[in-house]
């Protein structure tokens, strides 16, 4: 079976060819510094918070207890969740590890209650 062709990295201007769409070891590098470099502060506490141990234990244990999508449920669909929301965010006061404060959601309806939330239905 014939392989894929190489594909040129992503940065604009470098010659090299990879197996696979993306950026080269050196412009990989470049541009995950790059984006750390422009992380606010929020946003750096809100991608550390959710790569804790606690939270990855409390999540399992969301997903254990309500394995189906809570919001896919209330319109007689069953779909399996992947995805643990806070009820009230974490930035107006809702409890990180509060299991009454959590829901669990498959990704569509968690994608829809965030665009919900920030303004942009």
């Amino acid at each position: 079976m014939p392989r894929r062709a190489k594909t040129p990295c992503r940065h604009s201007g470098c010659a090299a060819l990879l197996d696979q769409p993306g950026f080269c070891d050196k412009h990989r590098r470049e541009t995950f510094k790059r984006q750390r470099q422009t992380m606010t502060p929020d946003k750096a506490e809100h991608d550390r918070f959710y790569h804790r141990v606690a939270w990855k234990k409390v999540r399992a244990l969301q997903l254990q207890i309500e394995p189906l999508c809570r919001e896919c449920r209330k319109v007689g669909k069953l779909t399996a969740a992947t995805v643990v929301d806070h009820i009230i965010e974490r930035s107006k006061g809702g409890g990180d590890y509060d299991l009454g404060n959590l829901r669990s959601v498959c990704v569509s309806c968690h994608n829809a209650i965030t665009r919900r939330a920030d303004g942009n239905t």
